[in-house]
């Protein structure tokens, strides 16, 4: 299984958790989720930011056992 927390991506105080089989599955639960609790958060990005969170993203799902 794979996580990525949201605290780990830039919301400190947010304990939401994704968890998922593909990165892919984590990567749109973790969008889902910025975009429902955090939902400035993404609007405020330019093109460049938005594409280094998702790197970000990528690069800090953890595989879990």
């Amino acid at each position: 299984m794979k996580v990525l927390r949201c605290r780990d991506v830039g919301e400190r105080t947010c304990n939401y958790q994704a968890e998922g089989q593909t990165n892919e599955e984590v990567e749109r639960q973790i969008i889902d989720h910025t975009t429902e609790k955090h939902w400035g958060f993404l609007e405020s990005l330019d093109q460049e930011e938005r594409q280094h969170f998702l790197e970000q993203m990528d690069a800090m799902i953890e595989d879990v056992k």
